[in-house]
């Protein structure tokens, strides 16, 4: 059975992905100077890909914490 995660384990992956995401953000920033062509591709498809994580990560932290303010509510 899948455990559905917490709030905390929500927003620790949030703010790692944020960590990462500015990594990779840099990283596209100053693309230009890296040599290898696959490298800045893989920098690039890197960034989109933690970026669409992110943005479905925030979602789920969103949805759940007003299902929790919800059920703060009702009790």
């Amino acid at each position: 059975m899948r455990r559905e995660k917490s709030l905390r384990e929500l927003r620790n992956e949030l703010y790692s992905g944020y960590f990462v995401c500015v990594l990779f953000l840099c990283g596209v920033i100053f693309r230009n100077a890296i040599s290898w062509e696959w490298l800045r591709v893989g920098i690039i498809c890197g960034f989109v890909l933690v970026l669409f994580d992110l943005v479905s990560l925030q979602y789920k932290f969103l949805k759940l914490k007003k299902l929790h303010s919800k059920k703060d509510e009702i009790e």
